[in-house]
């Protein structure tokens, strides 16, 4: 990656990674998906556009692996953004917003300096690495998915242990699936850009595979599945976070974009934080309980709004600027 030159889809994944973010905890239990109990289901537009969802923080740990292991940075300057973002989780503890993100956060920035020298002096560690992660969670996880899509009912013997295949439960493995993300986003923005037809395959096709999972699971356990959350750490999600990544890639940005990036994207981080707590007060103030697809949106775009402009104005205040900045 070039130093010099400011790569505007970088800001632009993190754009819309901050939006699906907030769309997410703004609507995902205020939509209506079309679930009826004891029925076969059958995801509506707002189920399979919400799927769209899963590639959100994938596509945002891809963006900080380009932008954090593609510079040489001292091991106290990472460590001392470890502390920020645990300053942050402090002060914003009782809020609501989601911890486990920025406690990975801070997981992956105490590993950049390790990682960083592996992939300078010995790439092909890298490629084992990400060759585990991708074996365990992400192939384990759709196995999980096709042993309840077929109903395979077996029990295997593990070091003398019986497990019962139907028994196995999907997994994050305590989020540690970001790495793979965080080292992709550093490969992928110093390779040559995918073409723009593969990129929509890659996409589609991953896209296809988190609304299976959301039917097959949704249809086994009687209860409506989150394709969200749970599905960050899915062959699927990885798909659709590699085409988006490569797609946004391919284009020239027109100045009205790029003003457009340089307004939204410094205060990304402000979105992160304060979202949860800015959609509470919507919800509190309108009294919401249940919204259509497009109020969803709406409501998403007003939050980030007001998150962006908190954010300018934090960000004009000595030393609590700062802090926000990891």
């Amino acid at each position: 990656m070039e130093n010099n030159k400011r790569l505007y889809y970088l800001d632009m994944i993190k754009i819309i990674s901050a939006f699906m973010v907030t769309f997410y905890h703004a609507a995902y239990y205020r939509l209506d998906y079309g679930f009826s109990q004891g029925t076969f289901y059958v995801p509506n537009v707002s189920r399979v556009l919400m799927s769209l969802c899963a590639m959100s923080v994938p596509l945002f740990f891809m963006v900080s692996g380009a932008l954090m292991l593609n510079k040489k940075r001292p091991v106290k300057s990472m460590l001392y953004k470890a502390f920020k973002i645990a300053l942050l989780i402090l002060v914003w503890y009782f809020t609501g917003f989601p911890m486990w993100f920025f406690r990975t956060l801070i997981i992956l920035y105490v590993l950049t300096p390790i990682l960083k020298w592996l992939l300078d002096n010995h790439k092909r560690v890298i490629y084992v690495i990400m060759a585990v992660i991708f074996i365990m969670p992400f192939m384990y996880n759709y196995a999980v998915v096709a042993i309840r899509a077929l109903d395979i009912d077996m029990v295997i013997t593990v070091a003398k242990h019986s497990i019962s295949l139907k028994s196995l439960e999907r997994t994050g493995v305590f989020t540690m699936y970001s790495v793979l993300y965080y080292l992709l986003g550093a490969i992928l923005v110093n390779k040559k850009t995918c073409s723009r037809i593969w990129s929509i395959v890659l996409i589609i096709a991953g896209w296809a595979m988190v609304v299976s999972e959301v039917v097959i699971l949704t249809n086994a356990d009687g209860a409506m599945f989150d394709g969200v959350n749970a599905s960050f750490p899915t062959i699927g999600a990885l798909l659709m976070a590699v085409g988006t990544f490569e797609l946004l890639k391919s284009f020239n940005y027109s100045s009205a974009t790029i003003k457009f990036m340089n307004t939204v994207s410094p205060y990304v981080l402000s979105i992160y934080v304060m979202h949860v707590i800015i959609i509470k007060g919507f919800a509190m103030l309108l009294n919401i309980d249940s919204i259509s697809l497009v109020q969803a949106v709406a409501l998403a775009v007003a939050v980030d709004a007001i998150a962006v402009g908190a954010g300018w104005v934090i960000n004009k205040i000595p030393y609590v600027r700062e802090v926000i900045k990891i």
